[in-house]
């Protein structure tokens, strides 16, 4: 056997750790027609390769670097274009592989502030957060997540998601993604946590992160909110009566896990949404607890995706009058109708100040 067939068969094989330095590292694998499977992009489209270099061409067969093989084994080369970056390719054990350096997973209701928790949590970061927005359990998050913005902070578009859904991952200072309005036993299964690590990556951290607000100005909010032309997106509408329950139902199951009567999330993160609010040691425990340094550039950041639903054209969250969204409601019938024994037993074991319907 040939130096070149041994090395195209090892080429053909295994996977690898494409790496351009300063830059980015995504996996990569090789195709026996010469196209790149992993990590395939416009500029590294296909590739060739002799007993002593390999080449990767982009989609019109331009040369976008060649790299020549060294002992180690990997291969070491410059891109011929643009930055001219150093470029390594090595072996790599996909599975074991770590690719996010965190993985922040939030859960909260719509409404509940998570987004500007979201936002608070990226401004900890000077690289780019990669962000996955309102996520589908059992589906992979690069595809299913919806528009992802964070605030002021640059994000998705150093990261290719079409790449990324295809399984052509890269390495991540943060992964961080949400689930909205879904119940912790769909979240929580196994299958999940399964699908998860093969679409995401192996992470060296994992955090779980559980928001909570309120009820009373959490369910003001969302039925303010359910006036706007996008409730369409809002699943369930608390101006139903299904949606009413459903809501109610979340929302306990959500107070409950943050009490620690259930325990469906490992190495959990509780955030009492009125406290972060208002409470800035808090919010620096937050911090300390995902190995973050404090900051609280990001605090009062707001984004097009989590606006207000009562003041949605205020740009500063300083301005908003986020603890009293209950007192335009607090004559309503309906909106008193979700307010049972049980919510209001849980919600008093929770937070401070509560407001009395009486």
């Amino acid at each position: 056997m040939t130096i070149q067939s041994t090395l195209l068969n090892w080429l053909l094989e295994n996977e690898f750790l494409y790496h351009k330095i300063g830059y980015e590292r995504r996996v990569m694998t090789f195709g026996k027609n010469g196209t790149i499977l992993l990590g395939r992009t416009a500029l590294e489209d296909r590739w060739e390769c002799d007993e002593k270099s390999l080449t990767i061409r982009d989609s019109e067969g331009q040369e976008t670097c060649k790299l020549i093989f060294q002992k180690e084994p990997v291969f070491k080369g410059i891109w011929t274009r643009f930055a001219k970056m150093p470029v390594e390719i090595s072996q790599i054990d996909f599975k074991n592989y770590i690719w996010n350096e965190k993985e922040i997973r939030i859960i909260g209701l719509k409404r509940s502030g998570h987004h500007g928790i979201i936002t608070w949590i990226a401004h900890h970061f000077e690289e780019p957060v990669c962000f996955l927005n309102n996520i589908v359990p059992f589906h992979n998050p690069f595809v299913s997540k919806k528009a992802s913005i964070i605030g002021d902070k640059e994000t998705n578009r150093f990261y290719n998601i079409p790449t990324e859904a295809s399984g052509g991952l890269s390495y991540k200072k943060c992964l961080m993604y949400n689930y909205e309005d879904q119940y912790l036993e769909r979240i929580c299964n196994e299958k999940v946590e399964e699908l998860n690590s093969v679409f995401l990556g192996k992470s060296q951290e994992k955090y779980n992160v559980l928001v909570l607000r309120n009820p009373f100005n959490l369910i003001a909010s969302r039925l303010r909110a359910a006036n706007e032309a996008w409730i369409s997106e809002m699943i369930p509408n608390p101006k139903t009566e299904e949606g009413r329950k459903m809501t109610s139902e979340i929302w306990k199951k959500y107070a409950k896990e943050f009490l620690g009567d259930t325990n469906y999330l490992k190495e959990k993160i509780c955030i009492n949404y009125d406290k972060w609010h208002h409470n800035e040691q808090y919010r620096a425990s937050i911090s300390s607890s995902m190995k973050l340094e404090f900051t609280d550039s990001g605090k009062n950041v707001i984004n097009d995706i989590g606006s207000s639903s009562f003041e949605p054209n205020k740009r500063d969250a300083k301005e908003l009058k986020v603890t009293e969204r209950w007192k335009e409601y607090a004559a309503d019938e309906y909106y008193r109708s979700f307010f049972d024994d049980e919510m209001i037993d849980l919600a008093t074991r929770i937070f401070e100040d509560l407001p009395s319907l009486t």
